[in-house]
């Protein structure tokens, strides 16, 4: 809570910065306009959910460890041996429709949320030859988008993920879906009236709560670890 409910228009930081990490909330609801992303940060994971009013992010040149993506997304490496950026850490909060790369492997933890920042965010989708494994929790919590069509290659739905999408009235996945995990509260409190469990599916922990509208569950007849 360093930054805690400053209003900033500008935060810059000297370019020997020895700043290796920006802590869990340390912008918490700090009204920030321009953040700047000094060489040597290395973490900065949930830093950024609950920032608002935020139009511009600079990554310095010099930090090997983040890039800035379109200027829509802050990426990381989910290894340092391997030469893409393939984890999503952050999306402006100016964005109405956001097309996650092909590249991306994870997106991590509240990583879209938009419980404290501008609610413009109506539509997700996936490029062609999605990689994308894990949806960490809380990352799309508290969105405004309406359908939801879950990528093949996904194996990893976390607790909360799509937490309060009151406007999400369709979630589909592929007849070829590799989605081994469910976890708790994935979709609570959202709006969709059916849904359909793959057949890759091993592990469901509570994930139809508080879903007042929902009236069929479909689960494949291949599926060897659930049946209706």
């Amino acid at each position: 809570n360093a930054f805690d409910s400053c209003k900033i228009d500008s935060l810059t930081f000297p370019y020997d910065s020895e700043i290796e990490i920006f802590r869990y909330d340390c912008f918490s609801y700090a009204q920030i306009k321009k953040l700047q992303i000094p060489p040597k940060v290395e973490e900065i994971n949930r830093a950024l959910r609950n920032i608002t009013e935020l139009d511009e992010i600079e990554i310095s040149q010099n930090n090997h460890n983040f890039i800035l993506f379109n200027n829509q997304f802050i990426l990381s490496k989910s290894n340092d041996s391997i030469d893409k950026f393939d984890v999503l850490h952050f999306c402006m909060p100016n964005i109405e429709e956001a097309v996650i790369p092909a590249q991306i492997s994870i997106i991590k933890e509240s990583s879209f949320s938009s419980s404290h920042r501008n609610k413009k965010l109506k539509s997700i989708k996936f490029e062609a030859n999605s990689e994308l494994k894990i949806i960490e929790k809380q990352a799309f919590d508290d969105a405004e988008i309406e359908d939801l069509l879950i990528p093949a290659s996904v194996e990893k739905i976390g607790c909360e993920s799509f937490l309060s999408n009151f406007k999400l009235k369709s979630v589909r996945f592929p007849s070829n879906s590799k989605l081994k995990e469910i976890s708790y509260s994935a979709f609570r409190n959202c709006k969709f009236e059916s849904i359909s469990i793959p057949a890759s599916v091993e592990y469901l922990e509570a994930f139809f709560v508080d879903n007042p509208n929902l009236f069929k569950i479909e689960v494949s007849p291949e599926n060897k670890f659930f049946k209706l």
